[in-house]
């Protein structure tokens, strides 16, 4: 009886660390988008073009990244500045992930709480799956 016990317990506590653990993975849509826009409104430009997709056939043509990299960096510093302006950002926050049929595209809706007057700005982030990896999909 008490081995029985012992394999039920064991069979639970596998179910609870399983599910505790993949409700922390730090890549799901939801907390990708999060670190998403805490990197662009705290200026981070090479972290957000670290997280952005780019296809596959634009990754070897000749100056995609370069340009890429350009409006990435103007797009982020004037994000920088617009929350600098609105005190930095207090709380970054996202809703519940909605994925496409094949769960391979995801869309967040991320709520960002400015420090002056608690303004909140809702953007949608749209992401997509690349080799298990959820991306920033612009």
């Amino acid at each position: 009886m008490k081995f029985l016990q012992q394999k039920i317990f064991l069979f639970f506590y596998t179910i609870i660390t399983v599910f505790l653990l993949t409700a922390c993975l730090p890549n799901s849509p939801e907390k990708i988008a999060e670190k998403f826009m805490r990197a662009v409104y705290s200026g981070d430009s090479q972290t957000v073009i670290d997280m952005v997709y780019i296809e596959e056939e634009n990754k070897n043509k000749v100056g995609m990244e370069e340009m890429l990299r350009g409006k990435l960096k103007i797009m982020v510093d004037d994000a920088h500045d617009k929350a600098q302006k609105r005190g930095g950002v207090k709380s970054v926050k996202s809703d519940k992930a909605e994925y496409s049929n094949n769960n391979q595209q995801a869309k967040v809706k991320v709520h960002v709480i400015f420090n002056q007057n608690n303004e909140e700005i809702i953007e949608d982030v749209k992401l997509i799956k690349d080799k298990k990896v959820w991306k920033i999909n612009m």
